[in-house]
């Protein structure tokens, strides 16, 4: 250590030059390295009138860099905004709390949520999220649902563990604590966030609203939960349908959106599931019913199979609908990942092995294989039947894309031996378009 020279004197040939351009970035290498040393870096200084090791660290790094005069603007400002994130990621709460309203206070005035510039507005984010779980104390939700221990084994075999549901939700008795005003900020701002046109954006402030959601009481939690149903509305845009599926995803996963809440939350997931909105000649979705299959596949890792039970046929069949029906490999994939999750997990899904070992990663890989062989074989069980013939004549039948609607043609006609009453009383009246927008 007493060999290094840390000095900021260095000729300005030295800075600019071309040749010694590998030596400085080295070096600034092996400073890095010692600034994270676990030791207190001030046992190293001489004491001999120069400076303290650390200052002359950062005066190096601060001379040292080759493009320092053309790092302005967005450079210095994504520069600033990552490393208040890691300094609120990893800093201590008692030593972070006296800068939180002030740079939260900040980042509302220069009103980076508008930024044309989808790094900024991540940083943004991320920066946001940090500063409400410096503003919040650093505890889990004692109302948090707990699905507790249990294997595959045991949902495939539909065995239930005494006395289980009684070890759900831990502790719902809470202490009360005062919730800082700036809190109410951070959550705007993230749900904000959630509507963003990039989908980096969406997904750091969905992770946000998960985070800062968990050490909430529970009444707010609750009014943060409805405000994410409120961006599945018919007059909001497909980003906000997709952020919002994030959210719940994220808040289902920690366990964060109780049981009492999926009578109103499953319809949504569901609609989200057959989302596609038409613009002129092409339409967009397939990012909304591909997070609407990542809840669902949140959905049965986090529920114990008894609180998921009343809803799990209308969310296997909308999985399969979506499997051999959609438009895009990727939401037919998702949505089949999401059905063996389920089958898995809840044990409790109508043929669910048969369905699998038909409808895998590969086969569905192919569209005219999903439209024509594999919908023809889940229509032979009776749970499945009916529901893939109404999506065909009040969806598919209509699509906006030619090859589509002539395979949705050629699958009925396949059907029709399936269930050949019912096609026919179909085809008078026909289904109403309720699942789509």
């Amino acid at each position: 250590m007493a060999q290094v020279h840390v000095d900021t004197s260095a000729r300005e040939g030295d800075r600019r030059g071309n040749e010694t351009w590998a030596t400085r970035y080295m070096l600034l290498l092996w400073l890095s390295i010692i600034a994270i040393i676990p030791f207190e870096i001030s046992r190293f200084d001489s004491g001999e009138g120069r400076k303290p090791m650390m200052e002359r660290i950062l005066n190096a790094g601060k001379v040292r860099v080759d493009m320092v005069a053309s790092m302005a603007g967005l450079n210095v400002l994504s520069g600033n905004l990552s490393a208040l994130s890691l300094i609120f990621k990893h800093g201590k709460r008692e030593d972070l709390i006296p800068y939180a309203v002030k740079i939260l206070c900040r980042l509302s005035d220069i009103d980076l949520i508008s930024h044309k510039n989808s790094i900024l507005r991540k940083l943004n984010i991320k920066v946001t999220q940090r500063l409400g779980l410096t503003f919040l104390k650093p505890k889990q939700a004692a109302w948090r649902y707990k699905r507790g221990n249990r294997t595959l084994v045991q949902n495939l075999q539909k065995q239930q563990v005494e006395s289980d549901s009684t070890l759900h939700i831990e502790n719902p008795e809470e202490e009360d604590y005062d919730i800082p005003d700036e809190i109410e900020t951070v959550i705007e701002l993230l749900l904000t966030g959630l509507r963003d046109k990039d989908t980096i954006v969406r997904w750091s402030a969905a992770k946000g609203v998960g985070r800062v959601t968990g050490r909430l009481p529970r009444e707010l939690a609750d009014d943060v939960l409805g405000c994410v149903l409120e961006l599945f509305s018919i007059v909001e845009t497909d980003s906000a349908w997709h952020g919002g599926c994030l959210a719940l995803a994220e808040l289902g996963r920690r366990g964060l959106l109780l049981p009492t809440r999926l009578a109103e939350v499953v319809p949504v997931v569901i609609k989200a599931l057959m989302y596609d909105e038409r613009r002129g000649n092409f339409s967009v979705g397939a990012h909304v019913r591909d997070a609407a299959c990542y809840v669902c596949w949140a959905f049965a890792r986090a529920y114990d199979p008894a609180e998921i039970q009343l809803f799990i046929d209308d969310i296997a069949r909308a999985l399969m609908i979506v499997t051999v029906f959609d438009r895009e490999v990727t939401c037919r994939r998702a949505a089949a990942a999401a059905f063996q999750e389920n089958v898995g997990r809840q044990g409790q899904i109508p043929h669910g092995i048969d369905i699998l070992t038909t409808a895998d990663y590969f086969a569905v890989g192919n569209k005219v294989n999903t439209f024509l062989n594999i919908s023809v074989y889940i229509a032979q069980f009776d749970e499945y039947t009916r529901a893939l013939i109404d999506h065909l004549i009040a969806v598919t039948i209509r699509h906006w894309d030619k090859p589509v609607r002539v395979l949705a043609a050629q699958s009925l006609h396949r059907l029709t031996p399936r269930a050949p009453a019912y096609m026919s009383e179909t085809g008078e009246h026909p289904p109403s378009l309720s699942l789509t927008l």
